[in-house]
């Protein structure tokens, strides 16, 4: 990649709409963070030694035994995170319904859970809060006018990009 090729991304980025340009800073912190405390456990799931939780002097087969779901969660929290972060940055047309769905589907869950062990009080709190997130980011993501037209940018440039490459004679 050339230098004037880069200057050109970077210039191109500048023109994405700012509260999507910190959501892909905070979806790669994110990433990148969860990725570090994953490798963390892992490496502390398999070395010997001592284990710690809540300050307290555990056995390792009890270590494990509270630490497993950490290593379930880890893809589960992380790959949304970082596919919203490579759509935002590779400009594709899905980083809507990439962030919409990591941004619901936590309250989604906590709604079945609060209806599973019927719970009235989450029920309404989690049901209150989905209905906020879904409004605001529908508003903000499909209604706004900067956004839509650089979601249309997008869009556009992409459908262009494909076509060139159908376009191309394979090698």
């Amino acid at each position: 990649m050339t230098k004037r090729s880069v200057i050109g991304q970077a210039r191109a980025r500048l023109r994405m709409p700012f509260l999507l340009t910190c959501g892909m800073g905070f979806a790669t912190f994110y990433a990148c963070a969860a990725t570090v405390v994953f490798i963390q456990l892992v490496i502390a799931l398999a070395v010997g030694g001592s284990h710690t939780l809540i300050g307290r002097d555990v056995m390792r087969s009890e270590f494990h035994r509270r630490t497993w779901w950490l290593l379930v969660l880890w893809p589960v929290t992380t790959g949304p995170a970082a596919a919203i972060a490579y759509s935002l940055w590779k400009e594709l047309p899905w980083s809507r319904e990439a962030i919409i769905a990591c941004n619901v589907l936590p309250f989604v869950a906590l709604l079945m859970v609060s209806i599973r062990v019927r719970d009235p009080g989450n029920v309404i709190g989690a049901g209150t809060w989905l209905l906020i997130i879904v409004a605001g980011m529908g508003w903000y993501l499909y209604r706004k006018a900067t956004v839509v037209a650089y979601y249309r940018a997008v869009t556009e440039h992409h459908a262009r990009r494909l076509a060139a490459n159908r376009e191309r004679p394979d090698k």
